[in-house]
């Protein structure tokens, strides 16, 4: 999947098992995420939701990772993370209309519906609404979560599957509000 340059280093990364992925799957989808974020997506900033070891944002850079490191200890992380770190979750500690992209692997799954729409909301606060991007990278059985976003103002521009994971790049629709 990866390079044997990236399997060899593995060692050096904390396996997140929430995720469900090995450190190999891990740096592949998070070299798809950056291949589809260099084409498509012009941002300044980035905020990656639900980070646990950082390794979507090593790929990507530029961003602000947040988790709640319960299952790695934040210490470790910083070791080989070079994105700042934000040790909270929701609410989202972050001003109206701040990123001009938000992207989260295999987190929302995790959660309740309930949960989720209401955590949808408070991203589409803070993600800007001017060409604000979305992506949610999820296992494929999960894609009907999709709907909890749609429902409260993104619209999907484009869709990827690879290998049972999917790539939802949704963007803020302005002219929507939360309901």
């Amino acid at each position: 999947m990866s390079s044997l340059f990236d399997s060899l280093n593995a060692w050096s990364y904390k396996v997140c098992r929430r995720m469900g992925m090995t450190i190999d799957e891990e740096l592949f989808y998070a070299k798809m995420l950056n291949k589809i974020v260099k084409g498509k997506v012009k941002y300044s900033n980035a905020l990656e939701i639900g980070c646990c070891n950082c390794l979507f944002s090593l790929n990507l850079g530029n961003t602000i990772s947040i988790d709640l490191w319960d299952e790695i200890p934040l210490e470790e992380v910083k070791k080989y993370a070079s994105s700042q770190l934000v040790q909270n979750l929701f609410p989202l500690p972050f001003r109206d209309n701040t990123f001009d992209l938000i992207y989260s692997p295999i987190f929302f799954s995790n959660l309740k519906r309930d949960v989720r729409k209401e955590l949808a909301k408070d991203v589409y606060r803070v993600i800007r609404k001017e060409n604000g991007i979305l992506i949610l990278i999820d296992l494929e059985i999960f894609r009907k979560i999709r709907k909890e976003f749609i429902e409260i103002g993104f619209e999907e521009k484009d869709y990827y599957t690879y290998q049972g994971v999917f790539f939802s790049i949704m963007q803020a629709n302005r002219t929507r509000s939360i309901q």
